[in-house]
C-alpha cells in the first residue's frame, strides 16, 4: 500500500470499524476471541490461584515468611524478565510467520528459543544460586535480618528449577502464538493441583487424634512444592511440542542451528521487549527495595495486596495474550482490518471482566485481606491499599491489551519508551519525593502504581487509534 494513502485511510478507520462492528463479520470476530481468551483467562487464573494460595499458606508461617518470599519472588520476575528478547520474540515472531502460512520458520524459530533459553537460563541459575548470600544481602541490605535469610534460602531453592521456568515460558508463548490456548490451560490444571498439594504436605506439619502428618519444612516446603510443580508442567510441556501433531511440532532436542534471519526478526521484536520487561520488573524491584526499608508491616502489606491485584491481573492478562496471537496472525496474512477489530475487541471484553471483577473486590477488601492476616496493623492498612489498587484495574486491562496489540505488530519501541515515561518518570519519582514523604506507605505506592498506567494508556490509545502500527514490518 502507498504511503501516500495512508493519512486518508486513517480518517476513515473509524467508519470502517463501526460498519465493520455491525456487520456480521463482527458475531465471528467477537466468537474468535472469546474462544481464543477462555482458555488463556482460565490459564492464568489457574496460575493465580495457585500463587495466591501459595501466599496464604506462606503469610500463615509469619510476617517475616511472607515479606521474604514476596521481594524472592519479584526478584525472580525480573529475572524472568530479562528472557523476554526471546520469549516475547518468539511469540510475536511465531504468530507472524503462522499468519504467513510458513510453518517450517516458525518451527525452527522455535526450537533455536528453546534452546538458546534454556543454556542461557542454566548458566543464570548457577551463578545465582553460587552468590545467593551476596546478591540479596547487596539488594535487600536494608530489611530485617530475618527477612534477608528467608529469601536467600528460598531463592537457592528455586534456582533449581529455574530453567524449566524460562522453557515453559517460551514454549507457552509458541503455543499461544500459534494460536493455541488450550493446551496451556489443561498443563496449568495439573501444575497447580501438584503446587497446592505438594504445598499442604511440605509447608505444615498437622496433628490428627496424635498422628503427625506433613513435612513442616516452611519456606523450604514451599519453594520446593513450586519447584516440582514447575518441573512436571515443563516435561509436559515439551513432550507435547515434541510429540504431538501440531503446526509447531519440533525435536526440540536436536541439533542445535542458528538461522541468522530467523534470530534477526525474532530479536528486532524480542530486544526492545526485553529493555521494556527489564524496566517494568525493574520499577516494581526497584519499589520493593524503597519499600524494604519501611518496616515488616509496609513489606507485608505490599506483597499481600500485590497478591490479591493478581485475581484481576491475571485473569485479564489472557486479552493480552489474544490480542497478541490474532492481532499477530492477521497481520502476517495481510488482513488489517481484521487484525484491528480484533484488537478492538480484545479491549472491549478485556473492560468489561476487570470492571466486574474491580467492583467485587472494592467490596470484598475486608474480607480478603483477613484471609491473608490476622494482624489488626496489616488489615486496616491492607484495605485501604486494596481500594487504592482498584482505581486502576479497569485501566490497567485496556492498557495491557493495547500494549501487546502494539507489539504483536512489531511497534515495541513505542511500547518501550513509554514503559521508560510512565514506570520511572513517574511511578518511581512519586513514590520517592510524594509518597515517601506524606508518610503513604503501601497504598502510597500503588498510587504510584495507578498515575504510571494512567498515563501509558492514555499514550497506547492514541498510538493504537492512529494505526500506523498495522504497516510496520520484520
Amino acid at each position: 500500500m502507498a504511503r501516500g494513502s495512508w493519512s486518508s485511510e486513517r480518517i476513515n478507520s473509524a467508519k470502517k470499524i463501526v460498519r465493520f462492528i455491525l456487520g456480521k463479520q463482527h458475531m465471528m470476530i467477537r466468537k474468535k476471541v472469546a474462544s481464543v481468551v477462555f482458555p488463556s483467562v482460565v490459564e492464568q487464573t489457574l496460575v493465580m490461584v495457585v500463587g495466591v494460595v501459595s501466599t496464604i499458606m506462606v503469610s500463615h508461617l509469619g510476617s517475616v515468611a511472607i515479606s521474604g518470599v514476596g521481594m524472592t519472588n519479584i526478584f525472580m520476575n525480573l529475572l524472568i524478565s530479562m528472557f523476554a528478547a526471546i520469549s516475547t520474540g518468539t511469540t510475536v515472531l511465531i504468530a507472524r510467520l503462522i499468519g504467513e502460512g510458513n510453518i517450517s520458520d516458525a518451527r525452527r524459530a522455535l526450537k533455536q528459543s528453546a534452546q538458546v533459553g534454556a543454556a542461557l537460563s542454566f548458566v543464570l541459575a548457577v551463578l545465582f544460586f553460587t552468590f545467593a548470600n551476596q546478591i540479596i544481602g547487596l539488594v535487600f541490605g536494608r530489611a530485617d535480618a530475618e527477612v534477608i535469610a528467608t529469601s536467600t534460602l528460598y531463592i537457592k531453592i528455586m534456582m533449581f528449577s529455574f530453567p524449566t521456568v524460562i522453557v515453559n515460558v517460551i514454549l507457552n508463548g509458541s503455543l499461544r502464538g500459534s494460536g493455541d490456548t488450550k493446551t496451556p490451560m489443561k498443563v496449568a490444571w495439573l501444575v497447580n493441583a501438584i503446587n497446592i498439594s505438594a504445598g499442604i504436605f511440605l509447608i505444615f506439619q498437622y496433628n490428627i487424634d496424635g498422628v503427625s502428618f506433613g513435612m513442616g519444612l516452611g519456606v523450604m516446603g514451599a519453594a520446593i512444592a513450586t519447584g516440582i510443580a514447575r518441573f512436571v508442567g515443563c516435561v509436559i510441556t515439551v513432550s507435547i511440542i515434541v510429540f504431538r501433531n501440531s503446526p509447531i511440532r519440533t525435536n526440540l532436542f536436536g541439533r542445535p542451528g542458528i538461522d541468522k534471519t530467523l534470530f534477526k526478526r525474532m530479536f528486532r521484536i524480542g530486544i526492545p521487549s526485553a529493555m521494556e520487561q527489564l524496566l517494568l520488573q525493574g520499577g516494581i524491584f526497584a519499589m520493593q527495595v524503597i519499600i524494604s526499608g519501611l518496616g515488616i508491616i509496609t513489606i507485608a502489606v505490599f506483597q499481600i495486596v500485590q497478591s490479591i491485584n493478581s485475581t484481576i491481573f491475571s485473569s485479564v492478562s489472557g486479552f493480552g495474550f489474544a490480542a497478541t496471537a490474532l492481532v499477530g496472525k492477521s497481520l502476517g496474512a495481510r488482513k488489517l482490518r481484521r487484525a484491528e477489530a480484533f484488537g478492538y475487541e480484545n479491549m472491549f471484553q478485556a473492560v468489561a471482566l476487570s470492571s466486574v471483577l474491580t467492583i467485587i473486590l472494592f467490596i470484598l477488601a475486608p474480607f480478603v485481606v483477613q484471609i491473608y492476616s490476622s494482624d489488626p496493623e496489616v488489615i486496616a492498612v491492607g484495605i485501604t491499599a486494596v481500594r487504592v489498587s482498584c482505581s486502576f484495574q479497569i485501566i490497567l486491562a485496556l492498557n495491557m491489551t493495547q500494549a501487546n496489540a502494539l507489539r504483536a505488530a512489531g511497534d515495541v519501541k513505542y511500547t518501550l519508551v513509554t514503559s521508560i515515561l510512565g514506570v520511572w518518570a513517574f511511578r518511581i519519582l512519586f513514590m520517592l519525593f510524594i509518597a515517601i514523604p506524606l508518610n503513604m506507605g503501601a497504598p502510597g505506592a500503588f498510587l504510584a502504581m495507578a498515575i504510571d498506567y494512567f498515563v501509558r494508556t492514555i499514550l497506547y490509545t492514541v498510538r493504537f487509534r492512529k494505526g500506523n502500527w498495522k504497516y510496520i514490518r520484520f
